[in-house]
């Protein structure tokens, strides 16, 4: 078997559009510096101060956002990579041009790169969000509408939080419904409208009074409650009513393949790339981003919410052929550890796929480390299992899945941390002599 691989002076060549006698490439900023890198991440975990923790941050290439936090009461952040410096007429939503009128200048120097020690607010926190302001990117979308404020709310909503109460932060994140928060408000505002209808009277307290989460009932088989039913099928209305008529097809369909998770979904749920354009459109004059189209053609918000609220009340009530909204139960979606990576790329056999009951929207490695200046403790979850091993009969390793309970309850198991806690769990030791 052959492969024909392709480079040109700018990286490797990734897209062919052989109708117009041209190839795509895609430059990396990391090419030719890949064990610096690796040198800079292996290192940062002998860092004994932010100092020598910057100092191994700069030698990485990779566009990543490190946290850094030690036992004396210090936190810090810093967005990592080799940032280009591209030149003036190019623009990054576009490919640039390949005959050397678009290379690069150059890299900024780290300075550059935006960093923060013990923030002001007394946290820090991330969920692939834009890392800092003025950070413009050609694929991320990034808006306003974003999950990392189910994060935030939490770690605002109060002074201090208690080692259990940060840790809750992950199941109420993982259960949350991510376009929920942005547009439950205008509903309820709607729904008391005089205006409105008297089903939409009557869902106004359901809506008000929900706390946003996607709550399995004791079965974990339905969401509890109406609202749920009622805020997705709004956003479907929505996005019939603003999106569809002003969209290309293509585009269209881009931005409204994935409101949700669906059954056996592997993915990191995000909030829906349609609610950050319908954000954008119920602001008006307000929006960040300035309008150029009039995607309520001339209604006001509160109009255009209210029609989809009525417009997804009646469809509520056709489908369940109830209008009592008691009656309107999502099912719940269910989670599943793909046998292929983020790309597509098989990584495993299909038949040693891992499924659970819920989904629940987490990280499979997720951490807990209390840093005291007297003691380290760390607890961890690594789902669905430490090790990914298979032997030559197909038989999976005994930590290949041991650890899918301790995702599904968002618990974790404690780790050696000190000398004596590591010689104490050790099993086996083997030394490698090269």
């Amino acid at each position: 078997m052959f492969l024909d691989v392709y480079k040109s002076k700018q990286g490797f060549v990734s897209t062919w559009d052989e109708n117009n006698h041209t190839a795509y490439a895609q430059k990396r900023s990391w090419e030719g510096v890949e064990i610096e890198t690796l040198l800079g991440w292996a290192n940062a975990a002998k860092a004994s101060n932010w100092d020598e923790f910057l100092a191994q941050a700069k030698r990485v290439a990779a566009s990543i956002t490190w946290f850094y936090a030690d036992t004396k009461d210090n936190i810090g952040v810093a967005a990592l990579g080799r940032l280009p410096i591209r030149p003036e007429n190019q623009h990054i939503q576009l490919p640039a041009k390949g005959d050397g009128s678009m290379e690069w200048q150059g890299f900024y120097d780290f300075s550059h790169n935006p960093k923060e020690y013990n923030p002001q607010k007394g946290y820090v926190t991330s969920w692939n969000n834009k890392a800092y302001a003025g950070l413009r990117s050609d694929s991320s979308n990034f808006s306003y509408v974003d999950r990392v404020n189910e994060l935030i709310e939490p770690l605002e909503s109060q002074a201090k939080l208690s080692q259990q109460e940060i840790w809750e932060i992950n199941k109420t994140a993982a259960w949350s419904d991510l376009n929920a928060r942005y547009f439950v408000p205008y509903m309820v505002k709607a729904a008391q409208s005089p205006k409105a209808t008297p089903l939409a009277k009557k869902v106004a307290p359901l809506l008000a009074s929900w706390d946003l989460r996607l709550r399995p009932d004791s079965e974990a088989k339905y969401y509890q409650g109406a609202a749920p039913a009622i805020t997705r099928t709004w956003l479907n209305q929505m996005i019939e009513l603003v999106l569809k008529p002003n969209l290309s097809e293509n585009i269209y369909k881009r931005y409204t393949d994935t409101l949700y998770p669906v059954n056996n979904d592997p993915r990191s749920a995000q909030p829906a790339s349609a609610s950050k354009l319908i954000w954008n459109a119920l602001q008006g004059k307000q929006a960040s981003v300035p309008q150029n189209v009039d995607f309520l053609k001339g209604q006001t918000a509160d109009e255009v919410v209210l029609k989809a609220l009525e417009n997804a009340l009646t469809e509520l009530s056709n489908q369940y052929h109830s209008t009592d909204p008691n009656d309107w139960k999502i099912p719940v979606a269910t989670m599943g550890f793909s046998s292929k990576n983020s790309v597509g790329i098989p990584w495993a056999d299909p038949s040693h796929e891992q499924h659970l009951s819920t989904y629940g929207n987490t990280g499979s490695a997720t951490f807990r480390v209390v840093l005291n200046p007297n003691q380290v403790t760390m607890c961890s979850i690594l789902a669905p299992g430490q090790s990914g091993f298979i032997n030559q009969n197909g038989k999976p390793d005994a930590h290949f899945a041991d650890q899918l309970s301790l995702f599904e309850s968002y618990k974790c198991k404690d780790d050696a941390v000190s000398q004596k806690e590591i010689d104490q769990s050790t099993q086996q030791s083997i030394t490698l002599n090269y």
